[in-house]
């Protein structure tokens, strides 16, 4: 649920910009905004996607055939 608001302040010409690609997406500018936002500024770090990936890596899971794990992903968890 969105309960913050920003007031942001543009030259038209950037506006219209931002109109014409929102229209191309089908979003609306805000929505392209607030997507442009959490990509550049909210998304993890490379560092961060780096020690989680070298986290899951240094487990020890016996995570079976390729297919056993398929069906544990598709279920939403993996067998520990």
């Amino acid at each position: 649920m969105l309960t913050k608001r920003v007031e942001i302040l543009f030259d038209p010409r950037e506006y219209a910009r931002l109109k014409e690609q929102a229209a191309k997406e089908k979003k609306s500018v805000a929505t392209l905004i607030r997507e442009a936002i959490r990509d550049k500024y909210l998304a993890p770090s490379l560092k961060a996607k780096r020690s989680a990936a070298e986290w899951i890596v240094s487990q020890e899971i016996d995570w079976g055939t390729w297919e056993e794990a398929k069906e544990e992903i598709i279920k939403g968890h993996i067998k520990e």
